[in-house]
């Protein structure tokens, strides 16, 4: 509910008739005084007297009592001393009124009030407060408040130059007042109460800030009224809701409000026009000119003339809405009115000339009612009604919607123009001819309750007419002439029919004489009926004067009109001379702006034009929109091209800063576009990526074009095509590439209503890998349908937000009978990062091929073909194959439970073929893991033996492909339900089709395979197994289909393709069996007969038989040759020989790495498009030597590549060292391991060491993110002197999960001064657990740009336990820049250990750790541990920290807590000063020297005395009073301490890392 008070029309008149009785009263009252304020003035005078007059305002003010008046004398007042109002004690007032006293100025043009501060205050400077009912404001200007300071949420409900809660103001202007910065949020005016009255005043040329809320001219509610007023040239910044005025609650009336504009680019949740109402009365008002520049793409309810959208009852009547525009990309958008409001009433307006980029040019009505009114001649829709009632008006769309009442007719306007209208001439714009049909159109009797615009009441003839005027009657005796025209734009040829019309005492015809003329030759007709037909006039501008005489001899004035003939057909070429009207190729025009503007296209014909063969590059643009736009097609006219678009480019090349326009668009049903190319480049920054660069389809055709080469000009995508409603069929998107940094959008479609048909959109990309947020790289769609095309080949990456395919990305809508294929989503480290599509909406996917798609991406959280994250997605009749995901499914991942059906996932690459979550519903599917990690109805693990996938190549839609099923799939009629959901397979063809199996019911997969006829034979067969190991038996069983399905004799060609060898067997039952094959790939091809002897066609299977040893090896003088299986023909690099290996469920294979120095071997491209020694994505063991220095491989990446990625649960990696360098590929390279990406399996005994990044972006030697590393050593990796450390992970290792258990990690360093981002020298841990580990002598620095640093190990989440932090140092330091403040970039810095989350710590030792930056009291910083504000969840337990120290000056502590929970903790031994400082969490049952018991539950101050801290040994000696002294919460007898041994062993469990086990042990030395 709105809490302003609410009045009635009757009652707001009769307010104010009573406010300006009193006014009268008070005026006339004998006791009233006046008093003077002059500028020569001064406030020590009477102020009774020009002569005697005060200087300011404010002293006449405190004088004068009620009925006063005070008289401000001409002048420019610039010194006036201002007063502050209680209600906003911020700002400084000219006058707070309160009184009823009367504040009269000369003039408002030489009686100018200043808001400046007397003082030079930087305070915020208002203008007047009229808080009095009696009070009057008139005469006066008011300029230059400013409230740049106005941070107050509220502030957006005070005036800043006018403010009336109560009283009136008159004859002002309000001008130049100025909202600057971030927060200016006050409307110049405010108008609240229904005695606040503005009238008769100009509000002009006012700029409000950013974040205002309100309004940039006035802001009305509470009933208040404004009258006669104009409201011009004012500006409203970001979440502006008018950028005119704004009507919460009020009434306007005879009022202008023009040329206002806004810029709405930031926020989604305000609506913007030239008016926006909500409840109360407009009527009588001329809506003007006004523009919503840059409204935010992301919101959907904007208009540029008036918009009405609210809860309570609204009357818009009787007022002129012409040439607004609005420049929203997207949603319910209108350029005149846009009506969103159940209780609105709107009548009687007139629309016209007003421009929307998309939508409704005129009026969209979505609620509520509009009768009586016109909108036409506002290019392209001039109407769309979503809901409500439109009748009794005349618009173009009138014969498609219905309605009583409505006219589809050209209503016959005159003095349209509004080239330079004239304020005072605003009310004679668009008034009727006397021959429009609108005249007297109204007869549905309703009682007419308001005057039209200029005040003349309703109706003067039979009935009311349309629109905002009604037409003036006759003047008694007098004679007017009329005639009509068919349309003020004809179709040339065709015969037009003019109709004259005598208004008077007498009507009947005398004479009628009519003067057409062409413009070079005036033909004379004269008739004595009312009707003259010209025959077929052509193309050509026609002036039309009629004279007319009654049949008494008395004659009219000449009546005039004219019309235009345009032709059905005009030209464009490169060639073309550009005569008017452009009808043949000699006098073609040179643009196609020309070319539409010159032909005829209407509802009762659909133009032509003509486009020749050529390059056209330099064309005139169409600016009507505001955006420079190659054509803008609105109304029902053909754009024809070549047969091969080719031969027709069309080139773009748009650079204004905020000119957002490029090539084509159509804005209707009966528009369309073929065989052309378009490409070029165009303006994209923020809120852009909803304009379609090269083309744009609001409605309409484009058909057999190529969309190529678009480059967005700034720092946003832009889709090259963007699709609102319409067709596209039969074009190509291609080769488009976008280097913007910011997305939302697509590099190649953008499709959120209508439809894609028969196209194909491939090879559009990123060229520098990622982009933030970007939707995806091939199509966005979130309505509408594709069908029947191909996205392929589009690459591309997303940087900084998760959620973006690299094909397809669906947020609803249907995609059927699609190919999407061989799409790389580059993406390094973010989540729902598909390679084919990514389901994030209710949307269905039904008979497509999925195939050959990458996600590259290091997040397991993620697929190669599909990913799904909404509960509403449907995938149904796909097949899902050989598509790779570095580190998630490989096939179909499902996160939120949607239905898959009918569909064949298999042969694909990644952590499995299929993940999905507990709601997901399998039906009638074929993939490895149904019924064992998921089941399902109808639902099968087998082979789904497709026919050749290996040599399927890039699919088209023409033939089956490779990925079709073959006829002896066991997926061939497994569909045995849901027949309601089946439709035609991927080439169309219709479900079932065969029924030789199991039935009459389809196949499971994107094709339906064919059946045999009783005449034909056809022959297939199965393998037993496709991968096998040997020894090993194979056995291929073939099988006949036709009329004769028994066998005769039979042959069958087996080629061993990788030795080059085959032999022909011969079988007499179809079935052949291989014993012990040798190693390699085998094509299998069967000749078959039947027993009638007819022979079917060879069925060969291409790659269907896999034989691999389960041993190879590699060596540095192997004679590398294949398969590698003995040390003497060792491969001489790794990836060769894991390739060759047999590795799978039923066996993990093994290759034996021979002892040696590795010199860089030959590098494989790894799934996340990086170059590695070997990728272990299948089961199978790298051994080395038992000493790792023995073994040793060197790599040399060229990019963000190196050593082994470990992608396998199985994999295992043993006995090596990996030693090398490699290019970071950007700042997203520390998710990327150098010589270790491990994501699952094992890796075991080994060492990295000497690793280096030659680029900019520091990479960790290590990146764990799932699977263990164990008892490896990690150590001496140095990062070059050119590496600036923008890492944001560990100089070692960086663990996102998975383990890492008995490592030693040390003398990991960075040189370089320059380590902006770094996390830690040694250890960067935000999940996984890191157990029985050493961390020691790591140097760790970063410079200026902050991110919590340590030299040691830092850890952001997991869990780390029973490891030695030691020895690290911490080189953080600033350059001293006076501009930089080094508490804030040195903080969260420690030596040793930092904790930045919700982590878990237990039984570690940090010891003998170094900080180099100034530890000043101030920072948040430690040289031993430090617990950040992030560490809210943490829980660091039994850690002891000690003789860890600073090298420099400062406070030499060992802790930092500014969260978390730090508990059985030694804080001992590290320096003079105090062990700890604390600026929040919870220290408790911790023995340090600053503290006494009373600091914290169960805290000690007294020596731990530990067994020989100078030796490095820091057990507890048995007098220890840290021994029995700690908090069991939470441990068990089974827990460990540091050292092995069992916790708890005493009473209670002993504060620190080490439990006493009260007899001489194994001493550990840390020295």
């Amino acid at each position: 509910m709105q809490s302003e008070t609410r009045t009635t029309a009757a009652g707001m008149a009769r307010s104010i008739l009573a406010v300006l009785a009193l006014l009268l009263a008070a005026a006339q009252s004998p006791a009233a005084t006046n008093y003077y304020v002059s500028t020569t003035g001064d406030d020590t005078n009477s102020g009774l007297s020009q002569d005697d007059a005060f200087k300011t305002l404010l002293a006449a003010y405190s004088a004068a009592q009620d009925g006063d008046t005070i008289r401000i004398l001409a002048g420019s007042y610039t010194d006036l001393t201002v007063t502050a109002n209680p209600s906003d004690a911020n700002v400084d007032y000219l006058a707070v009124v309160t009184k009823a006293v009367q504040i009269l100025g000369d003039d408002p043009d030489t009686t100018i009030l200043h808001c400046v501060n007397a003082d030079g205050s930087t305070r915020r400077r208002g203008g007047v407060w009229l808080a009095n009912a009696n009070a009057l404001l008139a005469g006066v200007t008011i300029r230059d408040s400013n409230n740049k300071y106005s941070t107050g949420d509220g502030l957006w409900t005070i005036g800043a130059a006018l403010h009336i809660v109560s009283g009136v103001a008159s004859n002002c202007v309000i001008r130049d007042n100025v909202g600057e910065g971030n927060n200016g949020r006050q409307p110049p005016v405010y108008l609240n109460g229904v005695n606040s009255l503005l009238t008769d005043s100009v509000v002009r040329d006012n700029i409000q800030g950013p974040w205002g809320k309100g309004a940039g001219g006035v802001y009305i509610t509470g009933g208040a009224k404004m009258t006669r007023c104009r409201i011009i040239r004012n500006f409203g910044g970001d979440i502006t809701r008018g950028n005119g005025i704004y009507i919460v609650h009020g009434y306007v009336r005879d009022c202008v409000i023009a040329g206002n504009s806004g810029l709405n680019t930031f926020n989604s949740s305000v609506q913007n026009a030239g008016v926006v109402m909500s409840e109360g009365l407009l009527e009588r008002c001329v809506i003007l000119c006004n523009t919503n520049a840059l409204p935010n793409a992301s919101y959907s309810l904007q208009a540029g003339g008036l918009l009405v959208s609210g809860s309570y009852p609204a009357v818009v009547r009787n007022c002129l809405v012409a040439g607004n525009v609005v420049r929203a990309p997207n949603g319910a958008v209108a350029g005149g009115v846009l009506v969103r409001h159940a209780k609105a009433a709107v009548s009687h307006l007139t629309v016209a000339d007003n421009l929307s980029v998309i939508g409704a040019n005129g009026l969209r009505l979505d609620a509520g009612s509009v009768s009586n009114s016109i909108v036409h001649g506002n290019g392209g829709r001039d109407v769309v009604v979503t809901g409500g009632t439109l009748d009794w008006s005349c618009f173009p769309e009138a014969a498609q919607l219905g309605g009583a009442g409505n006219l589809a007719l050209d209503p016959l306007l005159m003095n349209t123009d509004l080239a330079a209208p004239a304020t005072s001439a605003l009310t004679s714009t668009f008034t009727l001819s006397r021959a429009s049909p609108c005249r007297d159109a109204v007869t549905n009797g309703y009682a007419v309750a308001a005057d039209d615009l200029t005040g003349s009441a309703r109706p003067i003839g039979d009935a009311p007419d349309m629109g905002c005027h009604e037409l003036p009657g006759i003047t008694p005796g007098a004679l007017v002439a009329s005639f009509s025209l068919p349309s003020r734009g004809i179709l040339a040829g065709r015969d037009v029919t003019l109709t004259a019309r005598l208004e008077g005492d007498d009507t009947t015809i005398g004479t009628l004489v009519w003067h057409v003329s062409d413009g070079s030759t005036t033909t004379i007709y004269a008739t004595t009926t009312a009707a003259l037909t010209l025959p077929a006039p052509p193309a050509g501008w026609y002036e039309v004067t009629l004279f007319a005489t009654n049949a008494a001899g008395v004659g009219a004035a000449a009546a005039a009109d004219a019309f235009v003939a345009r032709p059905a057909t005009t030209y464009v070429s490169t060639t073309g001379s550009a005569i008017w009207p452009y009808d043949s190729e000699d006098k073609a025009a040179t643009s196609l702006r020309d070319a539409v503007g010159a032909v005829y296209g209407a509802t009762d014909f659909t133009g032509t034009v003509h486009i020749a063969s050529g390059s056209y590059n330099s064309m005139e643009y169409d600016t009507a929109s505001g955006y420079s736009r190659l054509a803008a097609v609105s109304r029902p006219i053909r754009l024809v091209g070549a047969d091969d678009p080719a031969d027709i480019v069309l080139s773009y090349n748009v650079t204004g800063s905020t000119d957002f326009g490029g090539g084509i668009v159509l804005n209707h049903p009966g528009a369309s576009l073929c065989g052309v190319t378009l490409t070029g480049s165009a303006r994209s920054i923020d809120n852009r990526w909803e304009n379609g660069m090269a083309l744009h389809i609001n409605a309409g055709l484009a058909s057999n074009c190529d969309i190529c080469g678009a480059v967005p000009n700034g720092t946003h995508i832009r889709p090259p095509v963007r699709i609102q409603g319409g067709l596209m069929t039969h074009c190509y998107v291609r080769d488009n590439y976008s280097a913007g940094l910011y997305g939302r959008s697509s590099c190649g479609v953008h499709l959120s209503d209508g439809e894609i048909r028969r196209s194909r959109i491939e090879r559009n990309g990123i060229r520098n890998s990622h982009s933030d947020q970007a939707r995806a790289n091939g199509l966005y769609m979130t309505s509408g349908t594709v069908r029947d095309s191909v996205i392929a080949g589009n690459f591309g990456g997303h940087n900084n937000a998760n959620s973006g395919a690299a094909g397809v990305r669906m947020d609803g809508g249907l995609i059927e009978r699609c190919v999407i294929q061989c799409n790389t989503n580059s993406t390094l480290m973010k989540k729902q990062a598909p390679g084919g599509i990514l389901v994030n909406g209710t949307a269905t996917v039904r008979n497509c091929l999925i195939a050959d798609n990458i996600s590259a991406t290091s997040d397991s959280d993620t697929a190669g073909g599909i990913y799904i994250q909404n509960a509403g997605g449907v995938v149904e009749h796909a097949t899902l194959y050989n598509n790779l995901a570095a580190s998630g499914a490989g096939g179909l991942a499902d996160n939120k439970g949607a239905v898959v059906r009918g569909s064949i996932i298999a042969g694909n690459a990644g952590v499995a073929n299929v993940t999905a979550v507990a709601g997901t519903t399998f039906l009638y599917s074929c993939f490895p893991e149904a019924g064992g990690a998921y089941t399902g109805t109808g639902c099968i693990s087998a082979d789904p033996q497709l026919e050749a996938p290996a040599t399927a190549g890039l699919v088209g839609l023409d033939a089956p492909s490779g990925y079709a099923i073959s006829r002896a799939s066991p997926c061939r009629d497994a569909v045995t339900g849901g027949a309601a959901w089946v439709a035609d397979d991927l080439l169309g063809s219709p479900r079932p089709l065969d029924g030789a199996t199991t039935g009459d019911y389809p196949d499971m997969g994107c094709y339906e395979l064919a059946a045999a006829g009783d005449d034909e034979v056809f022959a297939a067969f199965s393998a037993s197994r496709q991968h096998a190991y040997l020894p090993c038996e194979i056995t291929f069983t073939g099988m006949l289909e036709g009329g004769d399905t028994t066998f005769g004799p039979s042959a069958w060609l087996v080629e061993n393709t990788t030795l080059g060898t085959s032999s022909r067997i011969a079988t007499p039952a179809g079935i052949l069996v291989l014993a012990n094959p040798a190693p390699g790939t085998y094509d299998v091809t069967l000749y078959a007969t039947n027993s009638q002897g007819i022979g079917a066609d060879a069925y060969p299977i291409v790659g269907v038989l896999t034989v691999q040893p389960t041993d190879t090896h590699v060596s540095t003088n192997g004679l590398h040759i294949w398969p590698y299986d003995t040390p003497a023909n060792a491969a001489t690099n790794l990836f060769e020989a894991v390739g060759a290996v047999y590795g799978a469920t039923d066996y993990t294979g093994t290759v034996h790495v021979a002892a040696g120095d590795y010199a860089p071997l030959q590098l494989a491209t790894a799934a996340n498009g990086f170059s590695y020694l070997a990728t272990l994505d299948k089961p199978v063991s790298v051994i080395g030597s038992d000493d790792p220095a023995a073994t040793i491989l060197r790599f040399h990446s060229p990019n963000a590549g190196g050593g082994l990625y470990v992608a396998n649960e199985a994999a295992l990696v043993a006995g090596l060292t990996l030693s090398g360098k490699t290019t970071s590929a950007g700042s997203d390279a520390y998710h990327l391991g150098q010589a270790f990406q491990l994501t699952h399996g094992t890796v075991s005994n080994c060492v990295v060491r000497g690793c280096g990044d030659l680029g900019q972006h520091t990479q960790p030697p290590v990146v764990i993110q799932g699977g263990l590393m164990v008892d490896c050593a990690i150590r001496d990796n140095l990062h070059p002197a050119n590496a600036h450390g923008f890492g944001r992970a560990g100089l070692g290792v960086y663990i996102m999960g998975g383990e890492m258990r008995r490592c030693d990690i040390s003398g990991n360093s960075i040189p370089y001064a320059r380590a902006d981002h770094l996390c830690a020298g040694g250890v960067y841990q935000t999940g996984g657990i890191v157990r029985d580990c050493t961390i020691t002598n790591n140097y760790g620095a970063r410079w200026v740009n902050y991110n919590p640093v340590a030299g040691g190990a830092r850890v952001d989440g997991g869990l780390m336990e029973r490891c030695i932090i030691a020895g690290n140092i911490n080189g953080s330091y600033t350059n001293n820049n006076a501009n930089i403040d080094s508490s804030a970039w040195l903080k969260d810095s420690a030596g040793g250990l930092l904790v930045n989350g919700a982590a878990i710590v237990r039984n570690c030792l940090v010891a003998g750790n170094c900080a180099t930056n100034p530890l000043s009291p101030s920072l948040d910083t430690a040289a031993g541990l430090v617990l950040t504000a992030s560490a809210s969840g943490a829980a660091v337990t039994n850690i002891t920290v000690a003789d860890n120290r600073h090298l420099t000056q400062g406070d030499q502590r060992a802790a930092y807590i500014a969260a978390g929970r730090l508990c059985n903790a030694i804080l001992w031994g590290n320096g003079t000063a105090s062990d700890v400082r604390q600026t929040g969490g919870t220290i408790t049952y911790t023995c340090l020297a600053s503290a006494t018991t009373g600091d914290g539950s169960g805290n000690l101050a007294s020596n731990p005395a530990f067994k020989n801290a100078a030796a490095g040994d820091y057990r507890l000696l048995l007098a220890s009073p840290c021994v029995d002294a700690g908090c069991d919460a939470g441990w068990t007898a089974d827990d460990l301490d540091l050292a092995g041994n069992p916790r708890i062993l005493g009473k209670r469990i002993d504060i620190g890392a080490y439990e006493n086990t009260a007899t001489s042990g194994t001493m550990l030395m840390l020295r």
